[in-house]
């Protein structure tokens, strides 16, 4: 068995070009929430497991991720004709994979994933335990008034280091609240 590992946001721009489902793997089921915690998880460096993939030319039948969900579509909408190419395909990890691609790239219910790019900040003294550090959440853009909330689809389509992504940000967004909290805004941004 052959280990590799790499670089997330690269590996999920491959889903349903290099990366497939079998038609036998479940539907997504996770909710919101679990897609938020995901990239919490994400965002504090915590291991989120291994993803198990399996390299045939056999014909098996192959479905899509699902990069834009929605409660109306089923795991048969996204099939693809059987075929003997070479193919490889996940195994165990859809949910993550599947949230990741839909928090980076796409939509939730037509909302978008948002960050609060002021979050995060380490808590101090007897303060209380937050479950979640860094917040995210699904917006509809429409709705979206406050500076601090950012689409992460637009942070990570910078494609710049982080102190350009966070000049950039700051000349975007120009108000005091970002200015107060400058330092902690380029740390999340780089993360």
């Amino acid at each position: 068995m052959k280990h590799e590992t790499s670089a997330l946001l690269p590996f999920i721009k491959k889903l349903n070009s290099e990366y497939w489902l079998p038609a036998i793997q479940r539907e997504f089921v996770w909710k919101e929430a679990q897609i938020c915690k995901l990239f919490d998880s994400l965002m504090r460096n915590y291991p989120i497991g291994s993803f198990l993939i399996w390299e045939t030319n056999n014909g098996i039948r192959k479905r899509r991720f699902c990069d834009v969900w929605s409660k109306d579509i089923e795991s048969r909408d996204l099939f693809l004709p059987v075929d003997s190419n070479p193919k490889k395909l996940i195994l165990d990890g859809q949910q993550r994979l599947q949230g990741m691609l839909i928090g980076c790239l796409g939509s939730f219910a037509k909302k978008r994933l948002y960050f609060n790019i002021i979050s995060g900040a380490p808590i101090t003294g007897a303060g209380e335990i937050k479950e979640s550090l860094f917040e995210f959440s699904f917006k509809s853009e429409a709705k979206q008034k406050e500076w601090h909330w950012f689409k992460l689809q637009s942070i990570l389509d910078l494609n710049m280091t982080a102190s350009k992504a966070t000049n950039w940000l700051q000349k975007e967004i120009n108000c005091d609240g970002f200015r107060a909290n400058r330092e902690l805004i380029a740390d999340n941004i780089g993360q």
